[in-house]
């Protein structure tokens, strides 16, 4: 169906503004889910996945370029989200950041194991 995608490609630059020890990013997916009888939106959905970025330089343009399998998911109803740490878990500000959140050990070995 042309509404369903299960993969998200991200591509990207970004310049940080201070060296960042073992980065990595997470990109996170919301969508609803529908039911293939009735046609209706069930229960909203979120999914994510981490990609290891290595130690970015301050000043120096970083290229971001991922791929994510996923859990299907319906096209229209999502929204994308892309998040930056740091490997002691502490989210670094972005110029789209919305609220700064740690992620807990558990999140982070959860979202790195499916990968």
């Amino acid at each position: 169906m042309d509404e369903l995608a299960d993969t998200v490609y991200a591509n990207g630059e970004f310049l940080p503004q201070t060296y960042i020890s073992g980065a990595y990013c997470i990109i996170v997916v919301t969508s609803q889910r529908q039911d293939f009888k009735s046609r209706e939106y069930v229960e909203k959905y979120q999914d994510a996945r981490a990609k290891y970025l290595g130690d970015p330089a301050k000043g120096k343009i970083y290229r971001l370029k991922a791929r994510c399998a996923l859990s299907e998911f319906n096209l229209r109803k999502a929204e994308y989200q892309i998040r930056l740490y740091s490997e002691a878990g502490e989210q670094v500000a972005m110029s789209s950041s919305r609220s700064l959140k740690p992620l807990t050990c558990e999140q982070f070995s959860n979202f790195m194991i499916r990968w």
